[in-house]
Parts: C-alpha cells; structure tokens; sequence
C-alpha cells in the first residue's frame, strides 16, 4: 500500500476560557467517521504523551478540538509507483467538535507511553441542547422556519441549498427540539441535513453540496478499484480532506468510473506510522 511521504497530523485544544494549545509534533492516530445523516458525526483521537498540563486541559467542561491532516509535500515514488506530490503546507482541517470524553492510560515496557484518549462529537452539544418553540402565522414561507432554526442551533452556515418556496397557508406551530424539527421538515421536502465541521448542511437528497468535485483516479491517490454496492460504490484513497458527506467525487478506475455522491467517509490514520487512508461509501 502507498504511503504519503511526509504526512503531518495538527490537533488544535481549545479551551472554554484561556488560551488553546497546539499539537503537532507528537504521535497522534485517529479515526473520524462522517456520515450524511443528522446524528453528530463522531471521532476518537489519540495523542501520546501530553504535558500534564494539557492532559487537564481536554478534560476541561466544552473544551473543543481541531483536527488537521495532510502531507508536507516532498515527492516519494512509492511501492505501488504512485508519484506523490504536495506543496508544503498542504495540511486541512478534518474534524471539529466539543470532547466528550477523554481517558489517559500506560501502555509499553521500559519506556511507557501516556495514551490519551479523547472521543469527539461535531456539534453535539448544540445538537443536543438546541430548542425552537414558535408559531407561525398563516402564509408563513419554509424558508423563514429553516432561518429561525438555524439561528437557534447557532452552528455556523454551510451548504445550504435547496429549501422549496413554500408557504403554510393555514401556520405552523413548533414545539421542541431543533434536530427534531429539522428531520421532519427535512424530509417532507426531499432534503438532507447534517453537521460537518460545526456548520450546518442542508442540501437536497439527490444533490451535491458544491458542483465542483474531487478528481480521483490512481494518480491522484485511488487505491485499488471501487466496489459496486446496492447504493453505489465503495471506495479507498489516500486521505483526502476534501472528501466529506455532500461532496462530488468523480472516479476513473478500470472497473468504475463516473460521478458520484459522498455518504460517508471514515478518515484513519496515525502521524508516525501504518495507514492513512479515506475510506468512502458514495452514491449515483
């Protein structure tokens, strides 16, 4: 399997109160799964060998995290003879979301490792906690019900598209939270709403977010050839930021090519060693 020569894994802690730290030096593996569905997307990040300081740092109340991921850029031919080539700096945000959980444990022989173990959800504080309670008088458009719930999830905006012109003639009343307000809405009228990255998305459910698109084929980090699913294809690159829930990929292999949907992406990965890799389920 190709490796990335010069990969390079950032994790930015960033406190409710005072100043944040940056990691970038120590061994950091994690896995984020991203998904086009409502639940929060989820990851679990390990760093080895924080400073005691920052070890209480991410157990702090709201303390949030940044994951960046990407290559320095030095060309490599690898084993497969896939030419890698990257500007340096090439690095971009991965995953952001409130720490729910962070655990520290002892791992090695003589010279032990401190593991910590953080687990992150995108957005899950806002998503748990974020009410509407309104009525709407007679004649009232959707569009102005999707602006007063996105401004109570107070998430900041992403692709946002696709809201029909719509009015309800007789009002609307609404009472409860907004993740349950946004997934019946939502699918009455054909659309899809998730968080990536701390911003909302609401795109229609047969639509991309963007109309650009990630070329992808094995010269640009494809491994191996997609597979054929029900849904439609299942795929494994090199890891690629730019693949998210929403996102267009557009796929040239012996066995499949065409464009598709991302649905979900896991991006796994360590700074130091073994894979690095985005793993992906896409539709037609």
């Amino acid at each position: 399997m190709a490796e990335l020569y010069l990969r390079k894994v950032i994790l930015d802690i960033i406190p409710e109160r005072g100043e944040g730290k940056q990691i970038e030096d120590l061994r950091i593996r994690f896995r984020c799964e991203k998904t086009n569905e409502s639940n929060p997307n989820g990851s679990k990040i390990e760093i080895f060998n924080l400073a005691p300081t920052t070890r209480s740092m991410v157990e702090g109340k709201n303390t949030r995290v940044k994951l960046q991921i990407g290559y320095l850029g030095v060309p490599q031919k690898s084993s497969t003879g896939l030419n890698v080539t990257g500007t340096k700096g090439n690095v971009e945000g991965v995953f952001v979301g409130n720490v729910t959980k962070a655990v520290h444990k002892v791992e090695g022989g003589e010279k032990p490792d401190i593991i910590t173990t953080l687990e992150v959800a995108d957005g899950g504080n806002r998503f748990r906690n974020a009410r509407l309670d309104k009525g709407y008088p007679p004649n009232t458009n959707l569009q102005q019900v999707y602006d007063d719930l996105i401004q109570e999830l107070g998430l900041g905006k992403g692709a946002i598209k696709g809201i029909p012109d719509k009015q309800y003639s007789n009002g609307l009343t609404l009472s409860g939270l907004v993740r349950d307000h946004l997934d019946t809405l939502s699918k009455a009228n054909k659309l899809e709403w998730s968080i990536q990255d701390e911003t909302l998305q609401i795109i229609p459910q047969q639509e991309g977010a963007t109309t650009s698109f990630v070329d992808l084929n094995p010269d640009t980090g494809l491994i191996g050839s997609p597979s054929k699913t029900d849904k439609g294809v299942e795929f494994n690159s090199l890891i690629q930021p730019k693949l998210r829930p929403g996102a267009l990929v557009k796929l040239t292999s012996r066995f499949v090519t065409g464009t598709f949907k991302v649905r979900k992406v896991v991006h796994e990965g360590d700074s130091h060693q073994g894979d690095f890799l985005s793993k992906c389920e896409a539709t037609k």
